[in-house]
């Protein structure tokens, strides 16, 4: 359901996309103190973020695996950061949502009838993947990720007010600056809450099938 590839992305890269973006990220937090994350998006398209960010989209090991395990020809649905701004300690490890990604089916087959008594399914090839790329280490001070293994092969359901608990099969993944966490779109996940003093960052390159409908805009001149 998921693969840690470590050190994807080099440290003087981390390092020039968080000069790039702290000084926005820091005024939208101050600005609207109520929001619990906000996000650039449409990065390709992005006047000043564009000549950073879109050398990513090209990397081999990225695109190869995201193949290999979806099949030939992916395209991208979408490219954005993510901006988590400081909590209080007081909500250290909050389970901040668990959710599936677009494109699952997960979330439409999970109460049919036909399904109700079945505890495994047959693994199918993703729809879409996410690549979660992390802009600082992720650890008790910036809540780690928590996936459900396994999810991505079952109907587990999390009710609705249940969604921010902890699961019983959750696996915190604990990761360094520059590392990226390939996650299927089946599989159950959720951040954590962020309580460390610096805003939270990751770099989302969500890649689809080819053919599927796709969030972000490809008009650009660029």
């Amino acid at each position: 359901g998921y693969t840690i590839f470590k050190q994807f992305m080099p440290a003087e890269c981390v390092d020039a996309i968080r000069q790039a973006i702290d000084p926005e990220f820091r005024q939208r937090f101050i600005d609207q103190p109520e929001l619990t994350r906000t996000k650039i998006d449409n990065l390709v398209s992005h006047d000043t973020l564009a000549s950073v960010m879109t050398d990513q989209l090209l990397n081999p090991s990225m695109l190869d695996f995201a193949e290999l395990v979806m099949g030939p020809f992916v395209q991208l649905d979408s490219f954005e950061i993510t901006g988590y701004p400081s909590s209080p300690l007081v909500e250290r490890n909050q389970v901040a949502g668990w959710h599936r990604d677009a494109f699952n089916v997960s979330d439409m087959w999970q109460n049919h009838p036909g399904t109700k008594d079945l505890n495994h399914r047959p693994y199918t090839p993703p729809t879409a993947c996410n690549c979660l790329i992390y802009l600082q280490d992720m650890n008790e001070d910036s809540g780690p990720l928590r996936l459900v293994p396994g999810s991505h092969l079952d109907y587990t359901i999390i009710a609705e007010d249940k969604r921010r608990h902890p699961h019983p099969r959750e696996q915190m993944i604990t990761l360094k600056s520059g590392d990226m966490v390939f996650t299927h779109n089946e599989i159950l996940h959720s951040g954590s809450v962020n309580t460390a003093s610096s805003i939270r960052y990751f770099v989302s390159i969500y890649v689809q099938r080819f053919g599927l409908p796709h969030r972000d805009r490809f008009d650009s001149p660029r």
